[in-house]
């Protein structure tokens, strides 16, 4: 397993360079070898999973990188349970990877999952639990000026994600302002 955690930040590496697809076949081989010595369905192989469908996504190759989020977030939920904080990471990959695509009412749906889950698995001034509420907001304040959401949509969004002072933590929505 330390062969293949090396090739995985290795990879991380080229990805944090820009350098795609460089970094590709390291993930991919580092995920082979998890695999093959830890079984499929371990936490090291999820990661790789989503670290490969996080690169994937990076490079617009969405249909790619979701049945690999997809088999990240049942690995974990399987492994871990629903209210784990892994679990939250997938879901809002899961949300992530819908936004991108374009289809913004289920990622909505992916947010409010993860900030569920991330509240019960973390702090309540947790940085993720704040940023995961931040990225809903924003998206259905997106829905709302697209007018793809209504307002009756809105009390259940609001019940989960309770609007007031602004929350604490560093927030990035650049990922999700890209596609203005």
């Amino acid at each position: 397993p330390e062969v293949a955690t090396s090739l995985n930040n290795f990879a991380a590496l080229l990805k944090s360079q820009g350098k795609y697809e460089n970094a590709l076949p390291f993930f991919l081989r580092s995920l082979v070898i998890h695999e093959k010595v830890l079984g499929f369905d371990h936490p090291d192989v999820a990661t790789c999973l989503h670290n490969i469908a996080a690169l994937l996504e990076l490079q617009g190759k969405y249909e790619n990188a979701l049945p690999l989020n997809q088999r990240s977030l049942h690995i974990r939920e399987k492994l871990f349970g629903a209210d784990h904080p892994d679990v939250a990471a997938s879901l809002n990959s899961m949300a992530m990877l819908f936004y991108w695509k374009g289809d913004h009412v289920v990622a909505l749906s992916y947010f409010l999952r993860s900030f569920s889950t991330m509240k019960k698995a973390l702090a309540p001034n947790h940085p993720n639990v704040h940023l995961v509420r931040r990225n809903a907001i924003f998206l259905v304040n997106r829905l709302l000026e697209k007018k793809t959401a209504t307002l009756s949509c809105l009390p259940s969004v609001e019940a989960r994600l309770p609007v007031g002072a602004s929350s604490p933590g560093l927030v990035s929505t650049r990922k999700l302002s890209k596609s203005q």
